[in-house]
Order: structure tokens, then C-alpha cells, then sequence
């Protein structure tokens, strides 16, 4: 459940959710669901984009219950007292929250070592976003939308936790980190072991290995972020001995944050790509599970491609054979992928 939850992309905010609650609370019988859309759906533009979803988050976090009528109710724990103040309402759906991700063994998913600073010029935790995998937009969303958590224009990627909510946050924290971490707030930061240091965005890298030259290059261009660990890029060289290939590759792709389709004419001729690594990888692109990157290595008609209503690189999608400096073209694919990962 928790992993559907994670994936929720549309939120209410604090005040919606406090709205749609006492919608549920102020009734001694079940709202109908129809009922209850068409009164929160007149709420407001998010509120009404955003009302299945939010449902379904109050459901997964066990604050309301649907029947086998689809009738809305509440749980049989939730009193007006718990969600009289903003505050008090806030502390408990975060830690909710927090229950459904730890009972699920995600929790160190979303929030990891990597994930948790301490921002000592702000004088608050702050978040990096881009450690937490695309897959799960929920906490950005959650953090924002519940008032906890600020954009920091100094930080990029990174959002502040605001002032009001650092004791909360601290309590919630404290128990999530190792016992060979230390969250010290006199000194300002968090010291953890090297050993506990979590990775970046996975990337899979697809092509067809008469394009293995243009891949090798690639991979050197992307070196910075490899080394400073903002992604972690695998292709199938790296499967190792032994390893069924693939199994290995099947499993890579399932893991992938990001997938980068090296596109030529021996790529799109490929039974294996198209039938194996394409299908699935749309299907996933589609479902918010990953995200999809075509990069034109030799002219081909992509046009006529599968992959041909995504957005191509590089810069006007010319493929980098032809360019008569191939490094420009790494550099502008590689600076194009840095504003994907918010780098």
C-alpha cells in the first residue's frame, strides 16, 4: 500500500485536508462520494484537480474508510479535538504518515542520510529532493503543501523545514537515523559513517552495441556526476560473470529512475530493446515510474519510432554523429540532463 502511496502526484493542502475532514466528521452518517467531490470540488482549483487522490491518501494513512458502497466515513479514532488546530491536525497525519512508511520498510527510501541536512546559515533542516527517487513524488508534495517545508531559493533542489514544525520534524527524524548517526543540533549537521551513504538517481543506459563507441563517450561526459555520486549510470557491461544477463537487465531497468535510449537504426532494429527494454520502459515513463530520455546517436526515423512524442536530445534533436564537434554535443545533452535531476 505504501508503495501506491508514494506515487500519489496531487495533493490538498493543509487547510483543504482540514476542509474535506470536518466534510466527513460533520455528518453522523457516510457521505456519499459523489456527495462529497461535488462539495469539495467547489472548494477550489486544487482541491478539485486534486480530490481522488487526496481520498485516497486519507484512506492509505487511515484517517477515513469508504464502504463497500463507496460511502465516506470516518475512522473510528478521529475526534474534532485531533484537528481542531492546524498544528495539532499537521502532527497528526505526518506522523501517520511516518507510521505507514516505517511499518512498510520505506521509510529510509524517501528520508535517508542523504535526503536529511542541517542548513546552518538557515539555522534549519533542510531536504534535498533529488535524492528521493522520481518515483515517489508524495513527500516533496506532502512537505510543501502541509505548510512543514519552504523552497529554499539559495539551496537549489533543496527545501527548508520551517521554523514552527523543527520540533516536530526532530522527533520524527531522531528515530529514523542509525545508531552510528548523530543529529546534533548544537553543532549544526548530522555525522554519519561513509558506509551509510546512500547513492544517486539510478540511470539505465539502452543501445545497441554498434553504438557502444558514442556510449563509452557519453558515459565519460556524465563522469562529474558519477564521481560525485548525483547518479549512478548502468548499462550491460556491467553484468558480471555468472550473472544471467537477462535477469540483470530486467532488474536494472525495473530499478532505473531514469532510462536513456542511445536511438540509431541498429537500436530501433533490435528485437530484444524494442520487445524487452522499450515496452516496459514506456510503460513505466507513463506511470510516473521512471523517466524516459531519448539521444540521438546516428539519423534514423525516429519520427516513425515509438519513442518519437518524447522530447529528444540533443539541442534540436541532431544526432550526435553529425555534429561537427561530438563533445558540444555531449555537453549540451549533459546540461540538459542536469536541469532533469535539478542539479
Amino acid at each position: 500500500m505504501s508503495e501506491e502511496l508514494l506515487r500519489i502526484d496531487k495533493l490538498a493542502t493543509l487547510e483543504e485536508l482540514h476542509y474535506v475532514l470536518l466534510e466527513v466528521l460533520d455528518r453522523n452518517r457516510p457521505i456519499e462520494w459523489t456527495e462529497l467531490s461535488s462539495i469539495c470540488k467547489a472548494k477550489s482549483f486544487n482541491l478539485n484537480q486534486s480530490f481522488d487522490s487526496t481520498i485516497r491518501f486519507l484512506q492509505l494513512i487511515s484517517l477515513v474508510e469508504l464502504n463497500e458502497d463507496r460511502m465516506v466515513i470516518r475512522h473510528p479514532f478521529i475526534k474534532y479535538r485531533a484537528i481542531k488546530a492546524d498544528y495539532t491536525f499537521c502532527e497528526l497525519i505526518t506522523k501517520r504518515l511516518i507510521e505507514e512508511l516505517r511499518r512498510s520498510e520505506l521509510l529510509s527510501t524517501v528520508l535517508n542520510m542523504e535526503v536529511i541536512k542541517f542548513d546552518i546559515t538557515h539555522e534549519a533542516y533542510s531536504l534535498n529532493m533529488n535524492m528521493i527517487p522520481f518515483r515517489y513524488p508524495l513527500i516533496k508534495l506532502y512537505l510543501l503543501n502541509m505548510g512543514i517545508a519552504r523552497p529554499d531559493n539559495n539551496l537549489r533542489s533543496y527545501i527548508i523545514i520551517n521554523s514552527i514544525y523543527r520540533q516536530l520534524f526532530k522527533e520524527i527524524i531522531n528515530p529514523i537515523l542509525p545508531p552510528s548517526a548523530k543529529l546534533d543540533l548544537l553543532s549544526s549537521e548530522i555525522v554519519i559513517p561513509p558506509s551509510l551513504a546512500i547513492s544517486g538517481v539510478k540511470v539505465f543506459i539502452s543501445y545497441a552495441h554498434k553504438d557502444e563507441q558514442i556510449k563509452e563517450e557519453l558515459t565519460k561526459h556524465f563522469s562529474g556526476l558519477i564521481r560525485s555520486k548525483r547518479i549512478i549510470a548502468w548499462n550491460d557491461r556491467k553484468i558480471l560473470p555468472g550473472e544471467e544477463w537477462d535477469t540483470a537487465i530486467r532488474t536494472a531497468l525495473e530499478e532505473a529512475d531514469i532510462v536513456i535510449c542511445l536511438i540509431s537504426a541498429d537500436f530501433m532494429a533490435s528485437n530484444y530493446i524494442n520487445d524487452v527494454e522499450i515496452g516496459r520502459t514506456i510503460k513505466r515513463h507513463n506511470q510516473g515510474l521512471t523517466k524516459l530520455i531519448p539521444i540521438l546517436a546516428r539519423p534514423c526515423d525516429f519520427v516513425n519510432s515509438s519513442l518519437s512524442h518524447i522530447q529528444a536530445l540533443p539541442r534540436d534533436a541532431r544526432p550526435i554523429s553529425i555534429w561537427e564537434n561530438r563533445d558540444e554535443a555531449f555537453v549540451n545533452i549533459v546540461n540538459e540532463f542536469k536541469k532533469i535531476i535539478g542539479d
